[in-house]
């Protein structure tokens, strides 16, 4: 009887040698040609699995073009500053999250600094505590006063 295995090579064996000077592209696996400097699906070159591929020209007009129409047309009509402040008074917010403002700060007089360096102006607001808040603290500083004079 005769053995199988020593008949010739099998085909897995065949098909391997065959694949050898192949190469798969690292971005779309397509097996190209050992000739071939870049895909001949994706125009991506041999060897760049840890490069990124050069942008096609072509592609970045097209997606230059797209992010211009969506600019152009904004997904929601903007609010005017008073809706703006309409919906904050409301609980709602437009766009963006509302701010948190301390309290006891008096902001009908704001003073403003601007200060310039290299050229950058940078404005400063400075506000003031109000009066009534001062005031509580004032009473409850005197009734702990008068509390400990009791004590001793």
């Amino acid at each position: 009887m005769t053995d199988r295995r020593n008949v010739g090579p099998s085909r897995k064996r065949i098909s391997k040698a065959l694949d050898q000077d192949y190469w798969d592209c690292s971005v779309c696996t397509y097996s190209n040609s050992p000739e071939a400097f870049k895909c001949s699906m994706c125009d991506v070159r041999k060897g760049t699995s840890t490069r990124k591929p050069r942008l096609n020209q072509h592609i970045v007009a097209q997606q230059e073009a797209t992010r211009l129409v969506a600019q152009a047309v904004p997904l929601s009509p903007s609010l005017s500053h008073k809706d703006e402040d309409f919906c904050e008074k409301q609980g709602d917010s437009p766009v963006k999250s509302k701010r948190h403002r301390l309290k006891g700060v008096d902001r009908s007089s704001p003073m403003t600094m601007a200060v310039t360096v290299n050229n950058v102006t940078v404005l400063f607001t400075e506000f003031r505590a109000k009066k009534a808040s001062l005031e509580c603290n004032e009473k409850g500083s005197q009734s702990m006063a008068s509390s400990r004079t009791y004590l001793s």
